[in-house]
């Protein structure tokens, strides 16, 4: 059987060549728990798929935590989504105006 492995490929100009690269899982866990800063033995859990929901779960636990403990946080999220919807119909109701005198049928 051969060992898990991670790793990339790169595809050159639409042709069907390609170059694989691969690690060890365990080379690959250290790289990307170094690079990225992520706990290796979390990382090591999340590639069990059994184990995906409850990490899933937590990380939800956790923010909504946070966002209990922080409620300006989604206060601040509402008025941002409003403002932004409010940007889109004017900038909807402007391109109809500039468009009434462009379109010809």
């Amino acid at each position: 059987m051969n060992p898990l492995c991670a790793g990339y490929f790169f595809v050159e100009g639409g042709k069907n060549a390609h170059e694989d690269v691969a690690f060890p899982i365990v080379h690959a866990v250290a790289a990307i728990s170094e690079h990225f800063g992520v706990d290796a033995e979390t990382l090591d859990r999340a590639l069990e798929l059994a184990n995906v929901a409850a990490l899933s779960s937590a990380k939800d636990a956790q923010l909504a935590s946070f966002l209990k403990d922080h409620p300006e946080i989604l206060a601040g999220a509402e008025a941002l989504r409003e403002k932004h919807g409010n940007v889109q119909a004017a900038l909807a109701a402007e391109l109809a105006n500039e468009l009434k005198g462009e379109v010809r049928h």
